[in-house]
């Protein structure tokens, strides 16, 4: 009989409602429009483009024309453009996008700098070594493992085993300089494989798996080599020194950017999901706290409950923060997800080290470490 007092809705529409309601505590014209993803892509192009044209139209720009030197072409200046989409679409996939933004250039800002381990984001390079390592041993393991399955090639045997300490080394050596780690990996080598006994009575299905998974675990490493190991340690610290103004000039323009992108939607009376969402969080959240608006919604609602949750992001997760009850044994969220589509968001102490490959992220300082890896 009372279903139909239910907010039965998505998280978008309940952010919508609460603009709408509370639009003068954001101050936001009360009659805007959503736009669709075209729409917002299109204004966001002709924005960015705009932007470019005045910093090239300053003639004293010297921090702006070495970074187009730096990572863009003769051709066209697609690279920037792509990097300062990617840059604030992440930001904004934070709670508190400047904050993140600023912690960029702050990772680069290293003057005292002398050893790689004494980066901010060390732990993640560590991490990033140390999971390739177990992975490589896991791969030889298994290959291990085949060899003593009956047709198994048996005679490989010694080679798994020789392999698996030698990369065993590696792993002793993971707490030490990274020249002696360096070396470590250089010395790296995987014997010939020794000839097959019997080899009429070796499984050939088996045998290609052995073998595939020794080559795994040489990829491994050889790819690990190439990442971190093949230049000297103080040209990587050189190279963080020369790439800090053209970071501090990036993370600018995507500063510039954000704000420009929002008064043009201002202008038209429009906003954008990443705005719904942001507003929202904004009319709940009181430097951190809850708002009035979020204690009244708090004292409103008995129970919260959300499916598909593990479509969730952090600026999400932050909103229902504020409308749930603070106390998880008398709490009134409930959620409904599969951890077999989730698309995996944390809440990270400092910015993401990207790599090519993989991303690593260390939470809470903990040596809990999650890994990603992309088609």
């Amino acid at each position: 009989m009372l279903l139909n007092h239910a907010s039965i809705q998505t998280l978008h529409s309940f952010c919508l409602d609460l603009i709408r309601k509370y639009y003068y505590i954001v101050n936001v014209d009360p009659d805007f429009r959503l736009m669709d993803t075209i729409e917002s892509t299109i204004l966001r192009d002709e924005v960015i483009e705009t932007l470019l044209e005045g910093e090239y139209a300053k003639s004293d720009n010297t921090p702006f024309f070495h970074l187009i030197e730096s990572i863009t072409d003769d051709r066209s200046d697609q690279n920037v453009i792509d990097i300062i989409s990617r840059l604030y679409d992440f930001s904004r996939a934070n709670p508190s996008p400047e904050k993140w933004l600023e912690q960029v250039t702050l990772l680069y800002k290293n003057d005292k700098l002398e050893r790689i381990k004494d980066l901010p984001f060390y732990n993640l390079i560590h991490n990033d070594i140390r999971l390739s390592i177990e992975r490589a041993i896991e791969f030889l393991q298994q290959g291990l493992d085949l060899t003593a399955i009956s047709g198994g090639p048996e005679s490989y045997r010694e080679n798994f085993l020789e392999d698996i300490t030698e990369i065993d080394k590696l792993r002793s050596k993971l707490n030490s300089d990274w020249s002696e780690l360096q070396t470590a990996f250089q010395q790296v080598s995987f014997g010939r494989l020794k000839p097959l006994k019997n080899k009429e009575e070796v499984d050939e299905r088996l045998l290609k798996q052995a073998k595939k998974k020794r080559d795994q675990a040489k990829k491994v490493i050889q790819d690990t080599l190439s990442d971190w190991f093949k230049r000297a340690e103080q040209d990587y610290i050189a190279d963080l020194e020369k790439m800090k103004n053209d970071v501090e000039t990036l993370i600018n323009l995507v500063q510039k950017f954000s704000k420009a992108f929002f008064q043009e939607k201002e202008k038209s009376g429009v906003l954008d999901f990443n705005d719904l969402e942001h507003l929202a969080l904004a009319i709940l959240s009181d430097n951190g706290r809850p708002s009035h608006v979020a204690q009244e919604l708090r004292n409103y609602y008995k129970e919260i409950l959300i499916d598909e949750y593990q479509d969730t992001n952090l600026v999400q997760e932050s909103i229902l923060q504020q409308i749930v009850l603070p106390d998880e044994a008398k709490g009134n969220l409930f959620m409904v997800g599969d951890v077999k589509q989730s698309i995996y968001r944390f809440r990270l102490a400092e910015p993401t080290l990207f790599m090519e490959k993989y991303e690593r992220y260390q939470l809470d300082g903990k040596d809990t470490v999650f890994e990603f890896e992309f088609s």
